[in-house]
C-alpha cells in the first residue's frame, strides 16, 4: 500500500493562488507556515485536486492548530480534530522528511559506463590493454577543479540524542557566538500608551488610523509599539478612549459602519469572506458588529442574499451555487437549498429519463431542457444523490 505522502508534482508547479489560499488558511488555524512548506505539502496532491483545495481553504478551520500537511490530511479524509492532534505530536514532521527523500532520478538508474577501477577485464584484447591513456584536452586542463564533498556524519537516533542532551554533550550543530556590535539583537522597548494622550500624540494616532482604517487593525498596530496603562497589551477600551480624546471616535465609527455594510454587500453576506477582506478573525468580527449596534442591519443584508440564493430561477447559477458548500453553510441554508433543488431536478427526470440510453445521454437531455452544461448536471446529480441511470 503506497503512502499518501508521495510527491505527485514539483512544488514550483503548484499555482500561486492555491498556495496563498492554503497559507492564509494555516494562519487562521494558528499555524504559521513558510511558502516552501505550503508548496511541499501541496506537491503531494494532483493538479486535479486544486479546486478541492480552494473550496476547503475558503472555509474556517474546524480545529487548531492546522499546518499545510494537516490541511492536506483533512482534504484526504482525516477529521480536523485528528489532524490537529497529529500536528501537535510531530506526525507531519516525519511526513515532511519522507517527502524530502525523493526517489532516484533516471540518470542515477543508468548503468555505470566508467572504466573499472582495478584495470581492464581478463578478456580485453592485449592491443587494447597497451593503448596509452588519452591526454586531457585544453578545456579539461583549464576547467575549475571540483573539491569532493565530505560524507555527512550519521545522525544519532532519537534515544541517543536525548541521552546526549541530558548529559550535556555537545550536539552536532555548532553553537554560534551571540551577535555583537551593530548586529546585537535587543528586545523591543515599548512606550506606554499614555504618551499618545499628549498633544504630540494626536498626529501619530491620526497617521496610524489612516493606515489601518478601523479600530481592530489599529489595536493590533498599537500593541506592537505600545503597552497598556496597567497591563502589557493595549486594550480596546484604551483605543476608544484615545480616539475620543483626540476627537476621532465619531468619524471612525461612521467609517467602520460603511466599511462593514459595503463588505457584507460585496461578499454577499458571507461572514468568513468579510472577515478575510477586513483582516480580522471571525469571532472578533461578530464582537465588532455587536459593538457597533449593527447586528440587525447585517442580518438584513444576509437575509436578502439568502432569499436570492433560494429564489433564483437561473439554473446555471443554482447548479454552480450547489458547489459552493462553504458559502451555503455560512448563510445557514444548505439543507433548504439542497432539498428544493433535489425536488425540482427529480421532476425533470419524469419525461426525460425513460428515453435516455445512458447517464451521459440523460445529462445532455436535461442540460438542453434547462439550458446548462451537461457537466453541471452530472455534478449536481452526484452531489444530490440522484441517479441518471435510465
Amino acid at each position: 500500500m503506497s503512502s499518501p505522502w508521495q510527491r505527485r508534482r514539483h512544488p514550483d508547479d503548484v499555482p500561486t493562488p492555491v498556495a496563498v489560499a492554503v497559507s492564509d488558511y494555516c494562519r487562521r488555524a494558528q499555524s504559521k507556515a513558510s511558502a516552501r512548506d505550503v508548496r511541499e505539502a501541496l506537491s503531494t496532491l494532483n493538479p486535479e485536486d486544486d479546486f478541492r483545495v480552494r473550496a476547503l481553504a475558503e472555509g474556517e478551520p474546524d480545529a487548531k492548530p492546522l499546518g499545510p500537511f494537516a490541511f492536506v490530511d483533512v482534504l484526504l479524509g482525516a477529521s480536523p480534530a485528528l489532524a490537529a492532534q497529529r500536528e501537535g505530536c510531530g506526525y507531519y514532521e516525519l511526513a515532511r522528511e519522507l517527502l524530502v527523500e525523493a526517489p532516484p532520478s533516471a540518470e542515477d538508474s543508468l548503468p555505470d559506463r566508467s572504466p573499472p577501477p582495478q584495470g581492464l577485464p581478463r578478456n580485453t584484447p592485449a592491443k587494447r590493454q597497451l593503448e596509452p591513456a588519452r591526454a586531457p584536452t585544453v578545456a579539461e586542463k583549464i576547467a575549475p577543479k571540483k573539491k569532493p564533498l565530505a560524507a555527512p556524519a550519521p545522525l544519532p537516533d532519537a534515544e541517543a540524542a536525548a541521552i546526549m542532551v541530558s548529559e550535556g554533550a555537545p550536539s552536532g550543530k555548532r553553537s554560534l557566538p551571540r551577535p555583537r556590535g551593530r548586529f546585537t539583537q535587543l528586545e523591543v522597548q515599548k512606550n506606554s500608551v499614555v504618551t499618545l494622550f499628549e498633544p504630540e500624540g494626536a498626529a501619530v494616532v491620526r497617521q496610524m488610523l489612516e493606515q489601518q482604517h478601523h479600530r481592530p487593525a489599529l489595536l493590533e498596530a498599537l500593541r506592537v509599539q505600545f503597552s497598556g496603562r496597567s497591563q502589557p497589551d493595549v486594550s480596546s477600551v484604551e483605543v476608544d478612549a484615545l480616539l475620543e480624546h483626540h476627537g476621532l471616535l465619531a468619524v471612525t465609527l461612521h467609517r467602520e459602519r460603511e466599511a462593514l455594510l459595503g463588505a457584507y454587500t460585496e461578499h454577499r453576506g458571507a461572514h468568513g469572506r468579510v472577515a478575510w477582506a477586513l483582516n480580522v478573525r471571525p469571532s472578533d468580527l461578530e464582537k465588532w458588529v455587536t459593538g457597533l449596534g449593527m447586528k440587525d442591519e447585517v442580518e438584513a443584508v444576509r437575509e436578502r442574499f439568502r432569499r436570492e440564493a433560494l429564489g433564483t430561477s437561473h439554473w446555471t447559477a443554482r447548479l454552480d451555487l450547489l458547489g459552493r458548500t462553504k458559502y451555503l453553510a455560512d448563510l445557514g441554508i444548505t439543507q433548504r437549498f439542497t432539498d428544493t433543488l433535489r425536488k425540482e431536478l427529480s421532476l425533470q427526470l419524469d419525461g426525460i429519463l425513460p428515453d435516455a440510453t445512458d447517464p451521459a445521454d440523460a445529462s445532455h437531455r436535461i442540460g438542453r431542457v434547462l439550458g446548462v452544461a451537461p457537466e453541471l448536471v452530472s455534478r449536481a446529480f452526484e452531489k444530490l444523490g440522484l441517479s441518471l441511470t435510465p
